[in-house]
């Protein structure tokens, strides 16, 4: 059986447990590796930097510490699983391409949240922006 690689995108969400879900039925199916990426959202950091922290260093220390009881229950939901932490900076939908292909992977995990069709007409979401990139 081939080994693939995905990249599944991670925001702690409601859509979380669905991903949780997923990768555990594609372990069924192929040997994967995922790579869980969340990224810290530029604007988030840039909000936090104006608001509460004199450096960004600050601000992404802040944010990376808040999410670690996220990790680690998130860890838990995966055992038995082949995975990689990765954290990155940016706008969510540039950063989640451009890191399946610098990571080469085959597959890409998002979940998407469930909105109203009046909602996504007039706001698009992270999956969409990615498939337009």
């Amino acid at each position: 059986m081939k080994s693939c690689r995905i990249l599944v995108a991670v925001d702690f969400s409601d859509t979380t447990p669905r991903l949780v879900s997923t990768m555990h039925l594609l372990e069924k199916l192929c040997q994967p590796h995922f790579y869980l990426l969340h990224v810290l959202s530029s604007s988030v950091i840039d909000h936090l930097v104006k608001t509460s922290f004199p450096t960004r260093e600050k601000a992404r220390e802040f944010a990376l510490k808040e999410t670690l009881p996220l990790w680690e229950k998130l860890e838990k939901d995966l055992q038995g699983l082949s995975f990689e932490r990765v954290i990155r900076e940016g706008i969510p939908h540039k950063v989640i391409g451009k890191t399946a292909e610098e990571l080469g992977c085959d597959f890409l995990l998002v979940g998407c949240h469930l909105r109203s069709r009046m909602r996504e007409i007039f706001v698009g979401d992270t999956a969409k922006r990615i498939l337009a990139n």
